[in-house]
């Protein structure tokens, strides 16, 4: 555990500034959110998301998107957030349209956004008019930054995020920030982890300067891969998935004392398929929906589940509607701040490399 004074500085940043609900990175070679789901368990020997994933994509098994709901009980307070996850008495609200009440529209591909390598670990800044993701398009996985100049409006072509001062030499992959920015969780490779893709942390004092060394540490990570990274409550409650000798599973920690002291990793109940590859977990503000990439039925696929409180297991889990191609990966999922966008990462225009999608959450 880490004990100096930047240790703690970091932590307390952390605990103060709550992480914006942005999912973020994974890589070709290091799977972060949905790649990392579809990889087979390596060793300590880092792999960047596209290659991890490629392997566990050949199943032939058709998943069929539905709408079936995931099972929830009952509550009768309803009470929005900032994401338009709400509760009420018929379970989690997305986009102000109960649990068991949307669909998604057909996905879009976000063709400014793509290259002829690799996009991945996509994610929504506050106010969800710039788009962080990482991509291979360099040579090795960076961090790279888009805009648009209104909710609905195209964005614009995107550029190396090296004023963060996080993109090196070795892959970055899923980068996810405090609201005011200036605290971060990365996954990278990098010298000085415990092998693979693991997590860093780091902060800054304005948003106007590069953040500082980053801090890493050893109670969240392994010798394996940790990516997909998900910070909740205030940035006390960690989701992300490592993998195993069978697969990947999601797992969560919670910040439990100064200097970044953080509880032994557990899974994340309900969601678990044990043999399969489970990743890039990505919740609603309350926690109590979760939307995550998964082989469990052959192919990489986006699925969803709900619960009643934060402290309870999921329902069963079942395939997002529409936006899922039993013959290709999909995965890598987040959700814009109002809940009602929905973008990820498909290789179905290409069979290789990933691309960049978005889908509207709708009534049905």
């Amino acid at each position: 555990m880490l004990r100096s004074a930047l240790a703690l500085a970091l932590a307390l940043a952390l605990a103060s500034a709550c992480f914006v609900d942005l999912e973020v990175t994974s890589d070709s070679g290091a799977a972060s959110t949905t790649a990392e789901a579809t990889t087979t368990a390596t060793s300590a020997a880092a792999t960047t998301e596209g290659e991890s994933t490629s392997s566990s994509t050949t199943s032939t098994t058709s998943t069929t998107s539905t709408t079936s709901t995931a099972t929830t009980a009952t509550t009768a307070a309803t009470t929005e957030d900032e994401t338009g996850a709400t509760t009420g008495s018929a379970g989690p609200l997305l986009c102000g349209l109960p649990f068991d009440g949307w669909t998604l529209t057909p996905p879009v591909q976000l063709a400014v956004l793509g290259s002829t390598a690799q996009e991945s670990d996509p994610r929504l800044l506050a106010g969800d008019l710039r788009l962080i993701f990482s991509s291979k398009r360099g040579g090795n996985h960076d961090l790279y930054l888009s805009a648009r100049e209104g909710l609905g409006a195209p964005w614009g072509a995107p550029t190396l995020a090296d004023d963060l001062g996080l993109n090196s030499q070795y892959n970055e992959l899923q980068v996810v920030f405090s609201d005011d920015e200036l605290a971060i969780a990365l996954t990278s490779d990098r010298p000085g982890g415990l092998g693979g893709h693991d997590i860093w942390f780091g902060t800054r004092t304005t948003v106007d300067e590069p953040f500082g060394a980053l801090v890493h540490d050893e109670v969240l990570n392994s010798i394996r891969n940790e990516f997909d990274l998900h910070a909740a409550n205030h940035a006390t409650r960690l989701y992300f998935n490592t993998q195993n000798n069978t697969g990947s599973q999601l797992l969560v920690s919670e910040l439990v004392g100064p200097g970044l002291v953080w509880s032994a990793p557990a899974p994340v109940e309900g969601v678990a398929s044990p043999g399969s590859n489970d990743a890039s977990p990505f919740l609603t503000p309350d926690e109590r929906l979760i939307f995550f990439a998964s082989n469990r039925a052959g192919t990489s696929d986006i699925w969803w589940a709900v619960r009643d409180e934060p402290d309870q297991p999921f329902g069963a889990p079942v395939p997002a509607p529409v936006i899922n191609d039993p013959t290709v990966f999909d995965g890598e999922p987040t959700l814009s701040g109002d809940g009602c966008e929905l973008i990820f990462c498909s290789n179905r225009l290409s069979g290789a490399n990933w691309e960049l999608y978005s889908a509207r959450v709708v009534a049905r």
